[in-house]
């Protein structure tokens, strides 16, 4: 993985979309983390190590491949009575 990351910052040919005094400055827009002493760090370290538990739970790892194949159905029907070809008309 290193190895990718060391090659992907060797590359000198960029074609980027922007330079990079058109990128925005992330120090405005993003706030910086919590202090380590902080309650708002205690709740992120806790919300992280909670949702690396809910990743344990079979039933709950389910349930995802479990709706997909409804929601595909459901688009499906919404492709056949012909309210998708409508919604895209109108944009």
């Amino acid at each position: 993985m290193m190895a990718n990351t060391i090659y992907a910052q060797d590359e000198t040919k960029v074609d980027a979309c922007f330079t990079t005094s058109e990128m925005p400055d992330m120090t405005v827009f993003m706030p910086g983390p919590p202090d380590s002493s902080s309650v708002a760090f205690a709740n992120d370290v806790n919300r992280y190590f909670w949702g690396k538990e809910m990743r344990k739970d079979p039933e709950r790892a389910a349930k995802p491949f479990l709706i997909v194949p409804i929601i595909g159905a459901m688009f499906a029907d919404l492709i056949n009575t012909g309210i998708i070809t409508l919604f895209l008309n109108i944009l």
